[in-house]
């Protein structure tokens, strides 16, 4: 499936009432991000109608409920990627936008975007109602069950270090990931993988370092994976790290956080529609968040995002 270049074209919205979701998880953070936000829409007039998920599943009706009702203008959410992820699962496809005011530990869908981390700012952005189609993925496991992801799907030694990162809780942001690299390094090895490319192309290693699959430019806070990652090309973007020892490790990571490597830093780029990851020994992660253990298939979802942006 390829979409018209003209659909990634930005549209201009009017934006009189928002949904605002929030996530209880964050903890105070979110809710103050959130009440900022929301007096910045109010003191421009637009009206705004507040709800928590308490978890997953209540986000997503929160999020359903918003996308059916006429008066909702945009669906908008204070946290970060996981919390994107859920309501991208309603609102993925529609025709009802959404506004992001940044307020996650990582934040990398608002930092590629050029979203502002300032609550107020972003709430401008959103105000503004320039509402842009965007590439997803969408990732399905072995079980059949699929779902859609706005930045990077992993699976490797960054699929172990994101797992860490999620059980620390501190510090915040890249330093975090840092603190979790440098936790797993001691354990750093490689992971025999076979990675197909539009069915066709297969790239098969005894020891691959990690695979990182998906349309925006970081993950882990600002490490950019593919740094000239596209979201309106209609291709997925594919970074291999192939395997090598750990003094070689620690440094190409640091070219890797900056977006500076090469392939002779063993590092390599590909573009494709359609990615199919058969590793062992690493979960899969995707904004975030666990999703399975490998295989895994991921294919873009051409201009199936729609959100507000600068």
């Amino acid at each position: 499936m390829t979409a018209n270049r003209n659909v990634y074209t930005p549209e201009q919205r009017t934006i009189k009432r928002v949904g605002l979701i929030t996530n209880p998880v964050a903890g105070n953070s979110s809710q103050d991000v959130s009440a900022i936000a929301a007096a910045e829409f109010m003191r421009h007039g637009v009206n705004v109608t507040s709800a928590t998920g308490l978890d997953p599943e209540s986000t997503r009706n929160i999020a359903s409920w918003m996308l059916k009702d006429p008066h909702v203008d945009a669906i908008v959410i204070a946290g970060g990627d996981g919390l994107i992820n859920h309501v991208l699962q309603v609102q993925a496809g529609s025709d009802k936008p959404m506004g992001i005011v940044p307020a996650g530990t990582g934040n990398d869908f608002a930092h590629h975007y050029g979203i502002p981390r300032n609550p107020a700012r972003a709430a401008r952005v959103i105000l503004n109602g320039k509402a842009q189609h965007t590439d997803i993925g969408i990732h399905t496991t072995a079980d059949g069950a699929s779902e859609y992801f706005a930045t990077i799907t992993c699976c490797g030694f960054d699929s172990r270090v994101n797992d860490r990162s999620n059980r620390l809780s501190w510090p915040t942001g890249t330093p975090r990931y840092v603190v979790a690299v440098l936790m797993e390094i001691p354990s750093f090895h490689g992971y025999p993988a076979t990675v197909t490319l539009d069915h066709t192309t297969v790239l098969e290693q005894d020891s691959f370092t990690t695979v990182a699959v998906g349309n925006t430019s970081s993950y882990g806070g600002g490490m950019k994976i593919s740094p000239h990652a596209d979201h309106t090309d209609g291709l997925l973007d594919i970074t291999v790290i192939n395997g090598m020892s750990i003094p070689r490790a620690l440094r190409t990571f640091p070219k890797v956080f900056k977006g500076e490597f090469s392939s002779q830093d063993g590092v390599f780029t590909y573009h494709a529609k359609h990615v199919r990851i058969e590793l062992t020994g690493a979960p899969v992660y995707s904004d975030g968040d666990y999703v399975c253990d490998p295989p895994v298939d991921i294919e873009i979802a051409p201009a199936q995002g729609f959100f507000l942006v600068p």
